[in-house]
């Protein structure tokens, strides 16, 4: 029997339970391996037990997902919620092209009701960095498209009037 204990880094001890679950689906009936998390001195550290190569493939696992939380980024980005409909588009067609572009990233919008601002992105730290910059331009466009069209909607100039009352004259 044989073991191998990997130091976690306290922005991933609460991944811990993914490791875990992501290593024993992995399990076939030959290895055998058990995974413990141990809190020594605010250090969480996860110890992998069992036979010796299972162990190594285990760590291999372990040290890979560490590898991919570790450049995984959390981002908060503010958006006008009265965009968020036109972002998402109709039947979520324009948020299912955005999410083609940037597969690895995880675009969550607040509920509706809720009316909130704060869209968050999850994903590898540059493609988040992508996604945030286009969402950040396509609202910009959006907006100022929006402007654009109530401008001409609602605009009635002088002229407008004196040829509208010409006419009734």
């Amino acid at each position: 029997m044989a073991f191998v204990e990997i130091v976690i880094s306290g922005k991933h001890a609460y991944d811990i339970q993914k490791l875990k679950t992501a290593v024993s689906r992995t399990k076939t009936t030959d290895t055998n391996v058990s995974i413990r998390s141990i809190i020594r001195d605010d250090v969480t550290v996860l110890r992998i037990e069992g036979h010796p190569e299972s162990v190594a493939s285990a760590k291999v696992k372990v040290v890979e997902m560490l590898e991919k939380l570790e450049n995984e980024e959390t981002k908060e980005i503010t958006l006008d919620h009265k965009l968020h409909k036109k972002i998402i588009g109709q039947n979520g067609e324009q948020i299912k092209q955005i999410s083609s572009k940037f597969p690895d990233v995880s675009i969550n919008f607040p509920p509706a009701i809720k009316k909130g601002d704060i869209v968050t992105l999850k994903g590898p730290k540059q493609e988040v960095d992508l996604c945030c910059k286009y969402l950040e331009i396509f609202a910009q466009d959006l907006a100022s498209d929006d402007n654009d069209v109530s401008d001409d909607d609602y605009d009635v100039s002088d002229d407008d009037n004196d040829d509208h009352n010409k006419e009734w004259s």
